[in-house]
């Protein structure tokens, strides 16, 4: 054979050869990004559902006060708070936090009957800031599902499933609350 052809099958795989470790980073890169853009959105959740609850705890509070008075119906919702903090699982921590939001329009609505209540604009500064970090909670649980899906999509297609295989890119699990 012909040196110029040696020259051309060696430059031939010499190529095929950067273009798959370009290849490799490109995806090992993109994987990475993703992986580390649904660890950032985690905490966040965290964040709005402590937020949550310390609301959910300055609203009980104030009516107390207001009331004179610690009602049954207080002290179990603190103490359903107290327990949707000290939960464990994040997961476990979203559903409590879920129960306690319906708990507090009830509460709420039960709460602005009360004449010495009943003009209080505080009860509705303390509704509408809690349905301001419903919603962001809910855009950060909505968002964390994006990058999960985002993620799990790349890591489980062809053929960048081969390097979340090798490299060890395990799948995460949606939010579902």
């Amino acid at each position: 054979m012909e040196p110029w052809i040696w020259l051309v099958i060696i430059g031939v795989i010499f190529a095929l050869s950067i273009g798959i470790l370009v290849w490799i980073i490109v995806v090992s890169n993109k994987l990475v990004i993703l992986k580390n853009a649904v660890d950032r959105n985690f905490p966040v959740i965290n964040s709005k559902i402590k937020q949550y609850c310390e609301k959910t705890n300055q609203l009980v509070d104030y009516i107390d006060k207001k009331e004179g008075k610690h009602s049954k119906k207080s002290k179990t919702l603190k103490a359903e708070v107290k327990a949707c903090l000290e939960t464990d699982g994040m997961v476990n921590r979203a559903i409590a936090q879920k129960e306690i939001a319906a708990q507090v329009l009830e509460y709420i609505k039960e709460k602005s009957t009360i004449p010495a209540l009943k003009k209080s604009k505080n009860i509705l500064t303390f509704a509408r800031e809690l349905d301001e970090l419903q919603e962001q909670l809910n855009n950060a649980i909505e968002k964390y599902n994006v990058c999960v899906g985002r993620y799990n999509k790349l890591r489980e297609s062809f053929p960048s499933n081969i390097i979340s295989e090798r490299f060890k890119f395990g799948a995460r699990n949606q939010w579902n609350v």
